[in-house]
């Protein structure tokens, strides 16, 4: 595989991670589960969501008064061959539990969570998806 190549499978993986983590923010779960690849497994703590399916099933019980923000960062794709690749970003969680303000941004006390997510990403109807989602938390402000 030629470098041009590698590189474009590297930033598609990368806009797929970061789109996957941007639509739960939004709350746009359909365009999550598009991410998602037909046998896909995202490993959380609500247990695992397994498929679109699952996903958007899985979903069904996130609190609606729940405003959250994932930044991730620190993205490494690793490609394997022209269908297979791995990634890791590191994530920082922001977030609010308590209906939205009228006029302004919600209170942040801090930072929620800090973690490392791993990635197994298959090239699957003409795109990129998650096959495997895990995240482990190394800081936690509830701990």
């Amino acid at each position: 595989m030629d470098e041009d190549r590698r590189r474009a499978i590297e930033w598609d993986c990368t806009r797929t991670l970061t789109g996957f983590v941007n639509a739960l923010d939004a709350g746009d779960y359909e365009t999550m589960a598009r991410l998602m690849a037909e046998t896909g497994v995202w490993v959380r703590p609500g247990g695992d969501a397994v498929g679109p399916s699952g996903l958007l099933e899985a979903m069904k019980s996130r609190p609606r008064d729940l405003i959250v923000r994932h930044v991730i960062s620190n993205v490494a794709i690793e490609v394997i061959d022209e269908d297979n690749a791995t990634g890791i970003t590191y994530l920082t969680v922001y977030r609010h539990r308590g209906p939205p303000p009228e006029n302004g941004p919600a209170p942040l006390a801090g930072v929620h969570m800090v973690g490392v997510s791993y990635n197994r990403l298959v090239r699957e109807s003409g795109g990129w998806r998650i096959a495997e989602k895990r995240t482990g938390r190394t800081f936690d402000a509830e701990a």
